[in-house]
């Protein structure tokens, strides 16, 4: 772990000890969790957790931590939030996406692999009618394009 990470669990773990709210937000409604998330970092997010973080709140696109997880190729840290109860189908509401839908776009190969395992419903579609397949054949990603497609009923 590089030292600036190691400072930052740090300072999380001396704010939670002071008594500082894990589920705060900011204008956007976003949560500790959920920029822990976005950035990867599954120790903070786990400790976060442990002090209470609350894994299904939304920010203001009604995006949870696992949708920013999924931007992202750790799937550990996804699997963590599964774990703690992460509705693995949750949608947004900007564009109707759902986690798979994110670690799709982004060819997070085995982020979409523990999602579909975990019953992600690959046939779901958003606002457009286009399916996280549709996503990753899009961007460039027909491997895993092919991976859901072959979940797909």
């Amino acid at each position: 772990m590089d030292s600036a990470l190691n400072g930052n669990v740090e300072a999380i773990r001396l704010a939670l000890e002071s008594g500082i709210d894990p589920n705060v937000t900011d204008a956007d409604n976003r949560t500790p969790l959920m920029l822990a998330a976005f950035n990867t970092h599954t120790e903070i997010a786990e400790r976060l957790l442990e002090a209470g973080a609350r894994v299904d709140m939304r920010d203001s696109t009604n995006r949870t931590a696992l949708m920013f997880a999924c931007t992202g190729p750790d799937v550990g840290l996804v699997s963590l939030l599964l774990r703690r109860g992460a509705n693995i189908n949750d949608i947004d509401s900007h564009e109707s996406w759902t986690p798979l839908m994110f670690a799709a776009a982004e060819g997070h190969s085995g982020v979409v692999q523990l999602l579909l395992n975990s019953n992600a419903d690959p046939n779901a579609a958003d606002i457009d009618g286009e399916t996280s397949a549709y996503f990753a054949r899009q961007r460039g990603f027909p491997e895993v394009a092919e991976m859901i497609e072959a979940k797909m009923k």
